[in-house]
């Protein structure tokens, strides 16, 4: 899976010109790089994530944050140059997803059907351990990033701090978990058409510093970087049947890795079936990075930020499965032993919610009787010195809906306001 991290220029519209051709280039480039953001979000292949905080800093740097915002602009146009009327037009088709882009950035919005507040969908920076923040600022200060700030967007010196800092972060991460091939920083606004370009990051963060290496790109430039062909599979049981046949060697799946498990209340195109594909091929083509550089496969939130740097989004389970030992993330290896799973990778999530305000995981993302949503549960094995595939299927049951009563997590109340599932995209 390749990774793009989403650079706030991407989204910068500068600002309104007195001159009708500029007005209107400005207009269309930000057009295009929606349709591109949005190709990248529909590519199977392709994990998107967005740096912290965009949208804030687009609305309190005076940038236009709301569809408002542009339709004023494309109406002051065409009020003084209608003949402009046809091509402006078309870029309406993308601007109208201006404010689904702009919910997928922000940390905190609320669901336009509950009113509750859900978390943005923010890519790895969603996942990976301290990273619901800007990564920290030695990466700016302890880092030399030759040449790379040379194509950093003309935008206010706060946005280049940001982007330095994730460069450095990614570059960390890159050098790490030699994953350098997988992650590209995304820039718009003057650099739209920037072709990939590699950088030399050096490291102060480390004694002694040590070279890493950094891809950036224009976001126009970014689908000859995309996997060419996908695949497309008939349902959800196809998909893992050729990566069960195509990986084995490499991955060991448990018992429960099934027929039965892996379509059980799940709709047969969940994942989707081309995506969960793609996240065992990568797990696959991974394994031997684990032990080549000697990742602390112990060290459950080390994992995590492994599997997400190469693109795949993961996470733990909450600590309470842990220590109840949850019968419903225990799942047999290969011979049938019985072990806890707690690392698990997200193909597709979608959010149900419960109405109970005092939950813990009222503010959550509430998965139970998702036919859409898909775990994929994954363990080091060090006997064997192999990724353990535990379960591909629907999300395990939460805590409020399970109904082990033996279990010591065992709910008092048990219920939920169970949302319909919205349509596959």
């Amino acid at each position: 899976m390749l990774n793009f991290v989403i650079d706030t220029s991407v989204f910068a519209l500068p600002d309104k010109s007195s001159d009708p051709e500029t007005e209107k280039n400005n207009l269309c480039s930000l057009r295009d790089s929606l349709f591109y953001l949005y190709s990248l979000q529909m590519n199977d292949t392709i994990t998107v994530s967005y740096m912290n905080g965009i949208y804030f800093n687009l609305k309190n740097k005076k940038y236009p944050f709301k569809r408002k915002d542009i339709n004023d602009r494309i109406k002051d146009l065409l009020a003084a140059n209608p003949e402009y009327q046809t091509e402006i037009a078309e870029s309406n088709i993308m601007f109208n997803r201006w404010t689904e882009i702009m919910s997928r950035m922000t940390n905190h919005n609320k669901d336009p059907i509950t009113d509750k507040l859900k978390k943005g969908k923010l890519g790895i920076f969603n996942n990976i351990p301290d990273r619901d923040s800007d990564p920290s600022y030695e990466y700016t200060h302890k880092s030399t990033f030759t040449g790379g700030y040379n194509y950093c967007p003309n935008l206010p010196l706060h946005f280049k701090n940001i982007f330095t800092k994730y460069c450095g972060y990614i570059a960390d991460l890159n050098q790490k978990y030699a994953c350098s091939g997988n992650n590209f920083v995304v820039l718009g606004e003057s650099s739209v058409n920037l072709e990939k370009k590699d950088f030399t990051v050096t490291l102060g963060t480390y004694i002694p510093a040590v070279n890493s290496q950094i891809a950036i790109v224009g976001i126009n430039k970014t689908a000859p970087l995309c996997p060419p062909n996908p695949l497309d599979f008939k349902n959800l049981v196809t998909a893992c049947d050729k990566a069960q046949n195509n990986y084995s060697k490499k991955l060991n799946f448990g018992k429960n890795v099934n027929r039965n498990n892996i379509q059980k209340d799940l709709f047969q195109m969940a994942g989707s079936p081309q995506k969960v594909y793609y996240c065992l091929q990568t797990l696959h083509d991974i394994s031997d990075i684990i032990t080549k550089n000697n990742v602390n496969t112990n060290d459950d939130s080390v994992m995590v930020e492994f599997f997400n740097s190469h693109g795949l989004l993961s996470s733990t389970d909450k600590d309470k499965y842990r220590k109840s030992n949850c019968t419903c993330r225990t799942f047999e290896n290969e011979s049938g032993k019985k072990l806890f799973f707690n690392i698990h990778l997200k193909p597709s999530t979608y959010t149900n919610y419960t109405p109970d305000e005092d939950d813990d995981e009222s503010d959550e993302k509430y998965t139970m009787a998702s036919k859409n949503t898909v775990r994929i549960y994954v363990c080091w094995d060090n006997g064997n010195n192999i990724l353990l595939i535990g379960w591909i299927g629907q999300h395990p049951l939460s805590c409020k809906d399970c109904t082990n009563t033996k279990c010591q997590s065992y709910p008092k109340k048990v219920f939920a306001k169970i949302i319909k599932d919205p349509p596959i995209h």
